[in-house]
């Protein structure tokens, strides 16, 4: 019961440090979601066909 009961008591510390990774994992999947569409993915329509251009 003892281990139970460690698991769920955390310091502030810990608390910050699982933000801090939370946040850092947040702003990256942001960065690359506006990077990929910054550049176009080709078949979502961001770049023009040749087809399309006539």
């Amino acid at each position: 019961m003892s281990e139970e009961l460690a698991t769920d008591a955390r310091t502030d510390s810990e608390r910050r440090g699982i933000t801090i990774g939370i946040l850092v994992v947040a702003l990256l999947c942001l960065s690359l979601f506006f990077v990929w569409h910054h550049y176009g993915v080709p078949g979502s329509g961001a770049r023009p066909t040749a087809g399309s251009a006539r």
